[in-house]
């Protein structure tokens, strides 16, 4: 059964796409049929898979209108897949992130350990919950999700955030967590997915696997 992962958070800067392209890339060389939808009026994701020679994964623009429309629309686009990658804009303005956690069986929360980032984090929390409000009158579950910190400078940073974080939003992290790895950056300036870049000894490289396997247990 195809699973739908939505990465969402509405502050700029947390590595979204780069996540995203990151564990779609790694998915695919894994043996997975993997697609993405890009819902992102920037279209970082699209732009990234038209400029490169070598990226292995189809992106999709896609924008939400109306959560039936978009559904049958991913379902369509999603047909043979294993995972469907869903990139967001960074807002929460309009229906977009809305319609798009909708449809996922797990939405991911890419943070940075920052108070900045912490901050941004409590609005996220207001927009779940009327999320989920909507979700009770139409009978559905809750919706399930993670934070995952991103860019973290060390591990004693990482546990003081996602400490405070959980502590906040009353929402689960990730134990798995990616560090500021110049890996990523040098993946995005190349168009390309982390393996294709990082050697599968590198610390990137052992994150982002350890990472993906965590996500898929959280399906």
């Amino acid at each position: 059964m195809t699973k739908v992962i939505t990465v969402c958070n509405q502050k700029g800067g947390v590595g979204k796409t780069t996540m995203t392209m990151s564990l779609a890339s790694l998915w695919h060389h894994q043996g997975k049929s993997v697609v993405i939808v890009d819902t992102d009026r920037q279209q970082s994701a699209t732009k990234w898979e038209q400029r490169s020679e070598t990226f292995p994964v189809p992106v999709t623009p896609i924008l939400p209108d109306q959560l039936k429309t978009f559904a049958s629309a991913v379902r369509k686009r999603a047909e043979g897949a294993d995972i469907v990658l869903v990139d967001t804009p960074p807002t929460l303005a309009g229906d977009t992130v809305t319609i798009a956690c909708f449809v996922a069986d797990l939405v991911l929360v890419p943070i940075k350990p920052d108070a900045l980032h912490i901050d941004a984090l409590e609005e996220f929390r207001g927009f779940l919950d009327e999320a989920n409000a909507k979700r009770a009158k139409l009978e559905m579950d809750p919706l399930n999700v993670r934070l995952v910190v991103n860019m973290m400078p060390n591990r004693k940073a990482a546990r003081l955030v996602v400490e405070k974080l959980e502590e906040l939003t009353g929402l689960a992290a990730l134990t798995n967590r990616i560090g500021d790895r110049s890996d990523f950056q040098l993946a995005a300036l190349n168009r390309a997915g982390l393996v294709e870049v990082s050697a599968a000894t590198s610390p990137a490289y052992k994150e982002l696997v350890a990472l993906a396997s965590e996500i898929e247990e959280s399906l």
